[in-house]
C-alpha cells in the first residue's frame, strides 16, 4: 500500500491480541471482508513469546482450555493441530498451607462453628435480591456472605494491591475468585445441586479433569493443550498465516492516527498514510484507547490503578521441577504470587534437558522490591522450593523483568465513567461501533464476547 492509498473492508477489527485473533476469524468464517489492524509487527500482544537463553518463554502462565468443543475447535483450526496435551497438576496455597487440585482460595481450614455460619450467610446471600455493588467487598458479600467475603480480603490485598473496599465490581474477572471451595466435597456436592449455589462453589476435578465439563467439551480427551513448538509464540505465528490463509486483510506495524465516522461507516487512518473504509469497527483493545485517539485525552484517567508485577526467569534442568504445572499462592506469608512451568510440561526445553520457570511477584511501584528486584531472586526461589515447586540451589541463570502495567483494577464509580465515556462514543459512531467487552478476561468468555457480538 502506497502512503496515499485507501481500502474498503466491511469490517475493521483493531487490535492484533487473543480478542483481535479470534474475532478476525469469527468474523471471516461468516463471510465478511475483515481488516485487521495491529500496530506491532506481529500479532498475540501479550502471548507473544519472547527468546531467551535458546528457549520461548511465556509472559506468565499461559495455555489453552478445553472446556468447550466451539472454542476449542477454533484454536485447533487456527494451530492446525499443531499443539500438544498438557496433563496440568495445580494447587492453591493458603497461609495454613498447600491444597492439591485446586487453584482458587481454599478455606476448608475453618473452624466447624465458621464453616457453619459460613454456610448460612452463602444461602441468605445467594436467596436474596440485591442493589447493583458499587465495590468489589460488597459483590463479595452478595456472592458469599460475609463470613466468606471477609476470608477474601487478604488474597484480593496480594493479588490486586488494593483492598476490596476500595475496588470496583468490574475487577473480580481479573481473578480467580468467582467460585470458592470451604467445606468437605461430598457437602459442596449437595450445596452445588442448587442453582443458585452451584456457580458460586468448586470442588476438586480429582482422577477426571474433564468432569465439571462433560457435555460442552467431548471431542477432545484432555482438559488443557498448548502450542507444540515455540511457546504461546507458535500460537501468534500460526494465528497470523491462518487468517492470512482465510482472506482477512492483516495490517502489522501500523498505529492509527485517527478514527472518524464516515456516513454510515467509519474511516480509520493509519500511521503510513492509508485510509481503510469500513461499514462497521471492531475494537478489540480497551475502549480508551479509542477515546484517547477520537478525543486525544484519557476520560478514565484516575479511575483505575495498575498492578505492578515482577517476573522472574529461571534457567533450570526439567528434572529440579515438581509435579506442578502452576500455582496460586494467596498466602500473605509469601511475596510470590504464581509460579508456573507450564512451558516445561509443554515441551520447551532444550536437547540438554534445560527449560525455565516463571515467577510472577505482584508489588507496588514505591516499594523496596521493585526498586532493587534483583535482591528478590533468592527470596522467591526459596519460596518455590518450599512449595515443592521446584528443588536444588537457585539456579545461576535467571533474569528479573518488572512490568509496570499487568492489568488495570477499577475504582468504586469506574463503571459509571466508562458509560459515559461509551456514550459519547456511541454518539459518535452509533451503531458502526462494536467495543469487546473488555471484562471478558479467560480465553473462553472472550469467546463467548464476540459471539454475542455476531449473533
Amino acid at each position: 500500500m502506497t502512503s496515499s492509498s485507501q481500502s474498503k473492508t466491511d469490517w475493521a477489527v483493531v487490535g492484533g491480541g487473543f480478542r483481535g485473533i479470534v474475532a478476525a476469524a469469527l468474523l471471516r468464517r461468516q463471510g465478511f471482508r475483515v481488516t485487521l489492524v495491529e500496530r506491532e509487527t506481529h500479532l498475540g500482544g501479550l502471548l507473544y513469546s519472547s527468546e531467551w537463553e535458546g528457549l520461548h518463554i511465556d509472559k506468565g502462565a499461559h495455555l489453552f482450555d478445553n472446556i468447550d468443543d466451539r472454542h476449542t475447535d477454533l484454536v485447533f483450526d487456527i494451530m492446525d493441530e499443531d499443539i500438544v496435551p498438557v496433563d496440568v497438576r495445580y494447587a492453591s496455597v493458603m497461609d495454613s498451607g498447600k491444597v492439591d487440585g485446586v487453584s482458587i482460595p481454599d478455606f476448608c481450614d475453618m473452624p466447624a462453628s465458621q464453616q457453619e455460619k459460613a454456610v448460612f450467610d452463602l444461602i441468605a446471600a445467594a436467596g436474596t435480591e440485591h442493589q447493583p455493588p458499587n465495590t468489589l467487598k460488597e459483590l463479595f458479600q452478595q456472592m458469599f456472605g460475609d463470613t466468606l467475603a471477609d476470608k477474601l480480603d487478604g488474597p484480593t490485598r496480594k493479588m490486586l494491591r488494593k483492598a476490596p473496599e476500595e475496588i470496583s465490581p468490574e475487577a473480580l474477572a481479573s481473578t480467580p475468585f468467582a467460585r470458592l471451595r470451604f467445606l468437605p466435597d461430598a457437602m459442596t456436592d449437595v450445596l452445588k445441586t442448587s442453582p443458585l449455589l452451584d456457580d458460586r462453589l468448586a470442588i476438586p476435578a480429582g482422577d477426571d479433569p474433564m468432569r465439571p465439563y462433560r457435555g460442552a467439551a467431548n471431542r477432545y480427551e484432555h482438559r488443557n493443550f498448548y502450542p507444540a513448538r515455540h511457546g504461546m509464540r507458535g500460537f501468534c505465528e500460526h494465528a497470523e498465516r491462518y487468517l492470512a490463509d482465510i482472506g482477512v486483510e492483516l495490517r502489522l506495524g501500523q498505529p492509527l492516527t485517527a478514527v472518524d465516522p464516515d456516513g454510515d461507516g467509519v474511516r480509520l487512518t493509519l500511521d503510513g498514510g492509508e485510509a481503510i473504509s469500513a461499514e462497521r469497527i471492531l475494537w478489540a483493545l480497551p475502549s480508551v484507547g479509542l477515546a484517547m485517539i477520537r478525543y486525544g485525552e484519557n476520560p478514565l484517567k484516575g479511575w483505575a490503578q495498575p498492578v505492578p508485577m515482577l517476573i522472574y526467569y529461571y534457567l533450570t534442568h526439567e528434572d529440579n521441577i515438581g509435579p506442578y504445572a502452576y500455582m496460586h499462592d494467596f498466602s500473605t506469608d509469601h511475596l510470590l504470587f504464581r509460579p508456573s512451568a507450564i512451558g516445561r510440561f509443554g515441551g520447551a526445553r532444550r536437547d540438554d534437558g534445560m527449560t525455565y520457570v516463571c515467577f510472577e511477584a505482584p508489588t507496588d511501584l514505591d516499594s523496596p522490591e521493585w526498586a532493587a528486584p534483583d535482591a528478590l531472586a533468592d527470596r522467591l526461589w526459596q519460596e518455590g522450593s518450599e512449595l515443592d515447586f521446584v528443588t536444588g540451589a537457585r539456579p545461576d541463570v535467571w533474569k528479573a523483568v518488572p512490568v509496570p502495567v499487568t492489568y488495570m483494577v477499577p475504582k468504586p464509580g469506574f463503571n459509571r465513567q466508562q458509560d459515559a465515556m461509551m456514550a459519547r462514543l456511541d454518539d459518535d459512531f452509533g451503531r458502526s461501533l462494536c467495543a469487546l467487552d473488555q471484562h471478558a478476561f479467560a480465553k473462553k468468555d472472550i469467546h463467548d464476547a464476540i459471539d454475542h457480538i455476531l449473533n
